[in-house]
């Protein structure tokens, strides 16, 4: 059974709490792999370069994917592993333009794709259990685990979108949805290059934790909005945890001194969302105010420094 789906607008008024897009034109071109696809995508690379705020845009309103290379597998990789490299993000780019895709085409037969989405789903989570990653080569084991958790993460908010009830659920997860997908391929990006012994590109690694900046981006304003109540800011917090969690999860990439800010990032918005949460629960917080406020100054400085490095990286 595939997850019900109302509408598009429907859908991203949830995500996005606002009819606007948080100014993200900060960003460098590691969008530029987060790019539209429809039903008929061949996933070859563009070769134009554009600023996130453009593409990660276009991404909410198609479907945002990845550009992975095709590459000739050794004998001595695992046959889930061709398989993943060969027939992988086909299921990712369905997914995603199932959810996330509002151009006519994706959109004349909803229930169709809704099917098609659902089968890719199944594909994923058959690989993920056939990759046995005890069982590679030692180069493999990292990626292939996270490719593993990363598809998990996914069938679970796939399946939880079914039942979804409220607001904050659709919100959670849609963003989850959003980034994990996109994760996904990153995992995929990884796989192929390990493989193939090619040199990781900053830009085509980073898509995943892209994705999961921008998810949290959007929860931030979701809490400073004057508009949103307690409940709803509370469950906006709580939904930043989650994804500062994936955030360290994706501290895998090429350049060491990103994943480690990445990390601090990812650390710094935990505690602060605990010590708001614990305040507005009316319960002791584990920080004084000055050290709070401290700490929310340094997100913004912090932000700031990820997004100048990715700039640098990614050129």
């Amino acid at each position: 059974m595939s997850p019900s789906f109302a509408t598009n607008s429907t859908l991203l008024v949830a995500f996005f709490h606002f009819e606007r897009v948080p100014d993200l034109r900060g960003f460098g071109p590691v969008a530029d792999r987060l790019r539209l696809v429809d039903e008929k995508s061949t996933m070859k690379p563009r070769a134009s370069v554009h600023f996130l705020f453009r593409i990660i845009l276009a991404a909410t309103l198609g479907a945002g994917v990845v550009a992975v290379p095709v590459v000739e597998a050794s004998a001595a990789t695992s046959s889930p592993v061709k398989e993943i490299i060969a027939n992988g993000y086909a299921s990712v780019n369905t997914i995603r333009g199932y959810f996330f895709c509002s151009s006519a085409a994706c959109k004349k037969d909803k229930s169709a794709e809704g099917k098609k989405a659902t089968l890719a789903m199944n594909y994923l989570e058959g690989e993920a259990v056939a990759l046995q990653p005890s069982r590679a080569p030692s180069a493999q084991r990292p990626i292939l685990k996270k490719f593993v958790a990363d598809v998990k993460s996914l069938a679970k908010v796939y399946a939880a979108y079914s039942s979804q009830t409220t607001s904050n659920e659709v919100t959670r997860n849609t963003g989850i949805l959003y980034y994990e997908s996109a994760n996904v391929g990153s995992d995929i990006y990884l796989m192929t290059s390990v493989v193939a012994g090619s040199k990781i590109l900053f830009a085509d690694w980073g898509v995943g934790a892209v994705a999961v900046l921008y998810t949290m981006q959007i929860e931030t304003q979701v809490v400073s909005a004057k508009t949103s109540g307690v409940a709803t800011v509370i469950a906006a917090s709580l939904d930043l945890e989650q994804d500062a969690a994936a955030l360290i999860k994706d501290a895998n990439g090429p350049s060491q001194q990103f994943n480690d800010l990445l990390v601090t990032f990812a650390k710094t918005q935990t505690t602060v969302c605990k010590a708001e949460n614990d305040i507005l629960e009316k319960k002791k917080s584990s920080l004084t105010s000055a050290i709070l406020k401290a700490d929310i100054a340094s997100l913004s400085s912090q932000f700031t420094k990820i997004v100048d490095l990715e700039k640098s990286l990614a050129k």
